[in-house]
């Protein structure tokens, strides 16, 4: 049996329905397995997905390869210390990290 994580779709129909993302600049903060950055790439953001966890981030890279993830850049890092510049983003989420 395969995990299946909201096949409903109740969480992509949410997104939709919280910001328009194409063409977006999007920073995530707590990215994991970069589950949700796949979902805002494909609303047409470019997602900048950044993790503490090393692990977790090699796995968003190597795990889910495919066209969405030419739209993410995957780093390790974590929101007290971010190297960049006000104003780089357009929207910021933080998914699963609080």
């Amino acid at each position: 049996m395969s995990l299946q994580i909201d096949p409903e779709q109740y969480e992509i129909r949410e997104l939709k329905n919280a910001a328009s993302w194409a063409e977006r600049d999007v920073l995530e903060i707590g990215c994991g397995d970069g589950r949700l950055a796949r979902r805002l790439a494909g609303l047409g953001a470019s997602v900048t997905a950044i993790d503490t966890d090393d692990q977790l981030v090699k796995s968003a890279l190597v795990y889910f390869p495919g066209s969405p993830n030419q739209r993410i850049r995957y780093s390790i890092g974590d929101g007290e210390q971010l190297p960049f510049s006000a104003k780089t983003f357009d929207i910021v989420i933080f998914g699963w990290s609080l």
